[in-house]
Parts: structure tokens; C-alpha cells; sequence
């Protein structure tokens, strides 16, 4: 399973892969392009070499990562110990307490925050 807690693929990866289609389906030659997107006659060419695009960069960045992150793994670790995973990293980490901190900030600057932090 892929650990994804600030939502990157989602966000970065869904919205490229939509926007780089995107010039395929609506893309224009008056705009500076070497063909016309699907919605206006210029067929599946422009598609394709989108598509082509997309998967060539995700085939890119799957390989790269792959070999950063195996090379992490093996010199220094992609996990922290399994008592840091259970108090949570701004203990094990930063070696204070995330919620403490909050509160100190609220009362400094005067916010309640209550909505925010039990």
C-alpha cells in the first residue's frame, strides 16, 4: 500500500494527467499547437501524443523514484520504528508534542481555536 497522508497523487498526479488529455481533447493550432484537439476536427492525433506523453512520463518517474527510494531504503531507511509510528513523529522527530504547540500559538496570538484543537 502506498503511504499518500497529503494527498500528492491525487492532487499533482490526477490534475497533470487530466490537463496534458486536456490539451488533446480542446487544444487549438491558432493557440500554438501542431494540431487541433479532438473537439475541434482534429481527431485522436493530438489525443495520442498526449497520451503518449502521459505515459511516458509516468514510466519515467515510476523508474527514478523507484531507484531513489531503494536507494533511501538501503542506506538510511524509509520507516521509522514502529514505537515512533504509535506516538507519532512530532514526538519521535521533532521531540515536541504538535497540540502543545498549538495551544502555545493560540494563546500568544489570542485565537480560541477550539474548532481546530480539543
Amino acid at each position: 500500500m502506498i503511504d499518500d497522508p497529503v494527498g500528492a497523487f491525487p492532487v499533482h498526479g490526477m490534475n497533470g494527467i487530466w490537463g496534458t488529455l486536456s490539451i488533446g481533447i480542446f487544444g487549438q493550432k491558432a493557440l500554438g499547437l501542431a494540431a487541433d484537439g479532438l473537439l475541434y476536427g482534429g481527431g485522436f492525433h493530438q489525443l495520442g501524443v498526449q497520451a503518449l506523453g502521459v505515459t511516458a512520463a509516468s514510466l519515467f518517474a515510476i523508474a527514478v523514484m523507484g531507484l531513489v527510494f531503494y536507494m533511501i531504503k538501503i542506506t538510511v531507511g524509509l520507516r521509522v520504528t514502529k514505537d515512533e509510528e504509535i506516538k507519532g513523529l512530532d514526538i519521535g522527530d521533532r521531540k515536541i508534542f504538535v497540540i502543545e504547540l498549538a495551544k502555545c500559538i493560540r494563546i500568544r496570538t489570542g485565537e480560541s481555536g477550539n474548532e481546530a484543537i480539543g
